[in-house]
C-alpha cells in the first residue's frame, strides 16, 4: 500500500529552510511549514508550493519559548496525519559576535533555547508521534548543523558550541530511534549566502580571495537542498547517524 509523503520543514521562510520545502516539493512530499509568525518571507513559499500544486499547511511557534513539544507534535499530525520527514533546520545566529571573554550569560541562555533546548523537545514529540501513531515506512530525521559543529569560529563561539551539542543530539536520535525503523541524518552546511551571513559578506568574501575552501565559492541554499532531497528519497537508507559536510570541502584537512 503507497501513501502521500509529508515532510516538516522548521525554519521553512526563507533562506536554507525555504530551498528544502521547495525541493522536497518538488520530491512530492506534502509539506508543513514553520515560521516563528506570518510574514512576506512565508508568503512567498506558499505562492511558490501553490504553483506547483504542492500540498501545504503551517505552523507558527518560536523555538526559542516552546515549554514542550507535544501540543506542536500533535499539531502537526493534525495537519496531514503522518510526518515521514522531518527536517530540524529552524536556528538563531549569536547574537553579538565577539570575544569568547566578553560572552554574556543572556546570549548564552537565548542561542540554547533556540539551537538546542527547543528543537530538542520538538523533535523529542515528533518521534513519539511517529513511533506510535503511524507505520513508520522509513521515517527521518534531518538535523541541519554547521559546519562550525567541528570548526570553531572564534567570534561566534556560542553559535559553535550549541551546533556542536545539536551534532551530538543527531547521533543520539539515529541509536534511539533505530529499532523503529526512523534514521536519522546530520547535514553540515558551510559558508551559504543567506539573510544570516549577508551582514558578514565582505569579511568572507576576502577569505574566498585567499583560499577559504577546496570549491572556493559561497554555497547557495539549493546546495543544502540537494543532499536534503537525496536523503529524504531514501538514496542512504543504510547510512543512518552519517554526517554529510556541505561545506564546499571546508572542512577536509590538507596542506
Amino acid at each position: 500500500m503507497t501513501h502521500e509523503k509529508v515532510a516538516f520543514v522548521t525554519g521553512s521562510s526563507r533562506g536554507i529552510g525555504a530551498a528544502i520545502a521547495k525541493r522536497l516539493g518538488e520530491q512530492s512530499y506534502k509539506l508543513v511549514l514553520h515560521g516563528r509568525k506570518p510574514s512576506p518571507e512565508l508568503d512567498e513559499v506558499k505562492s511558490c508550493l501553490d504553483k506547483s500544486g504542492v500540498a501545504h499547511d503551517t505552523v507558527y511557534f518560536d523555538l526559542n519559548d516552546i515549554g514542550q513539544g507535544d501540543q506542536i507534535a500533535a499539531e502537526v499530525f493534525e495537519k496531514f496525519g503522518r510526518v515521514d520527514c522531518v527536517v530540524s533546520n529552524a536556528g538563531a545566529a549569536s547574537l553579538k559576535r565577539g570575544d569568547l571573554l566578553d560572552l554574556e550569560g543572556d546570549a548564552l541562555d537565548f542561542l540554547y533555547r533556540s539551537n538546542l533546548r527547543g528543537p530538542f523537545l520538538l523533535n523529542q514529540a515528533l518521534a513519539k508521534c511517529m513511533m506510535y501513531k503511524q507505520k513508520n515506512y522509513s521515517s527521518s530525521f534531518i538535523f541541519i548543523t554547521s559546519s562550525n559543529a567541528h570548526a570553531v569560529s572564534i567570534q561566534r563561539t556560542d553559535y559553535c558550541m550549541f551546533k556542536a551539542a545539536a551534532s551530538m543530539m543527531a547521533q543520539a536520535f539515529a541509536v534511539r530511534l533505530a529499532e523503529a525503523g526512523i534514521s536519522a541524518y546530520e547535514i553540515r552546511p558551510g559558508l551559504i549566502y543567506t539573510d544570516m551571513t549577508k551582514g558578514v559578506k565582505e569579511y568572507y568574501d576576502k577569505k574566498l580571495q585567499d583560499g577559504f575552501s577546496l570549491n572556493n565559492r559561497w554555497g547557495v541554499p539549493d546546495d543544502v537542498a540537494r543532499a536534503v532531497g537525496s536523503i529524504a528519497a531514501g538514496d542512504f537508507a543504510f547510512s543512518t547517524g552519517s554526517i554529510f559536510n556541505v561545506d564546499g570541502g571546508l572542512l577536509v584537512p590538507h596542506y
